[in-house]
């Protein structure tokens, strides 16, 4: 991860009082993807679920706005 990403991500656990570990086989960044084990109270954990999964999709439409700029 990136700094900014780290950044998010610690920002996540914090704002969803939770804890999060990211399971990846090295530091290398990659595309791949990275299962994230999500632990603490079952309803906070699903409040960062659905946090994470909102980030997500905003850097996906974020991506796919860039590729429609580049296109015109």
């Amino acid at each position: 991860m990136d700094e900014i990403e780290n950044l998010l991500f610690s920002l996540l656990k914090e704002r969803g009082g939770v804890k999060m570990v990211m399971i990846q086989d090295s530091n290398i960044p990659s595309a791949n993807e990275k299962p994230l084990r999500i632990s603490g109270d079952p309803q906070k954990c699903q409040r960062a679920k659905e946090m994470v999964l909102d980030l997500l999709a905003e850097k996906e439409m974020e991506v796919e706005f860039e590729k429609y700029l580049i296109s015109l």
